[in-house]
C-alpha cells in the first residue's frame, strides 16, 4: 500500500482506502467492505509518506464579492492535518496566488465555477507550487453553512473566541476545509482544536 499510495498521491490523485468492515468468520458469502478513508495530497498523515522538513498543507481559497468602489478580498484557510494546526487570513484577491505560494500547499480547494476555477489559475498553481487543485461545490463555501460547520466542529455558540466579530471570507474557506476533511477522513477531527487568525 505505502509504495503505491505514495506514487498515486505524488501524481495528484485521490485514493480511496477500502477495508473489510465485518468479521470474515461471521460473513455469509462475500465479506462486506467499505471505503474507510479518502487520501488526497493535502490529507496525508502517514509519516512514511510525508517530507519531515515541510508541512503538508491543505489550503482552501474563497474570493468574496467586491464592494462598490472597492477591491475584492480573498479568504485563505490552511490546515496541517498530522499536527492539527489550523489557520486563516484575508488578503486582497489579486494577491491570493502570492499567499498560496508562501504556504507551499500540497492541495488547494476552491469553489467550482468561481473566478479561481480556471485552467490559467490551475496552471499557475501547479507551476509555482506543484499543488493539486480540487473544485468543491459552491455550497461548501456558503457563508452561513461554513459558520455553522465551524461552530459545530469547535462546539461553540460563536466564533468570537477565535477573534471573529462577524463573517469574513476566511470563515468560508475554513468551513470548506472542515467539510472536506469530514468527507475524506471519515473519522473524528478532535485534534484540530483551535483556529488561529494570521495577520499579514
Amino acid at each position: 500500500l505505502d509504495s503505491y499510495l505514495a506514487r498515486m498521491i505524488r501524481a495528484g490523485h485521490r485514493v480511496a482506502i477500502c477495508e473489510q468492515v465485518e468479521d470474515a468468520k461471521q460473513a455469509k458469502g462475500v465479506v462486506k467492505r467499505d471505503v474507510t478513508r479518502l487520501v488526497t495530497p493535502g490529507t496525508l498523515t502517514d509519516e512514511t509518506l510525508l517530507e519531515q522538513r515541510e508541512g503538508n498543507y491543505l489550503v482552501a481559497v474563497f474570493v468574496g464579492k467586491a464592494p462598490k468602489g472597492g477591491s475584492a478580498q480573498a479568504g485563505v484557510a490552511w490546515v496541517e492535518l498530522s499536527r492539527g494546526s489550523f489557520s486563516v487570513m484575508t488578503a486582497p484577491a489579486d494577491h491570493v496566488l502570492d499567499e498560496i505560494v508562501r504556504l507551499r500547499p500540497a492541495e488547494v480547494l476552491m469553489p467550482e465555477g468561481s473566478k479561481l476555477d480556471t485552467r490559467e489559475f490551475r496552471d499557475a498553481l501547479t507551476q509555482c507550487t506543484g499543488a493539486s487543485a480540487a473544485s468543491r461545490p459552491p455550497w461548501a463555501f456558503d457563508p452561513h453553512a461554513s459558520d455553522e460547520t465551524l461552530k459545530d466542529h469547535f462546539k461553540v455558540a460563536t466564533l468570537e473566541g477565535f477573534g471573529f466579530d462577524g463573517w469574513d471570507e476566511s470563515i468560508s474557506a475554513a468551513g470548506a476545509i472542515i467539510e472536506y476533511l469530514r468527507e475524506t477522513q471519515k473519522t473524528a477531527l478532535g485534534h484540530i482544536s483551535s483556529l488561529r487568525k494570521f495577520d499579514r
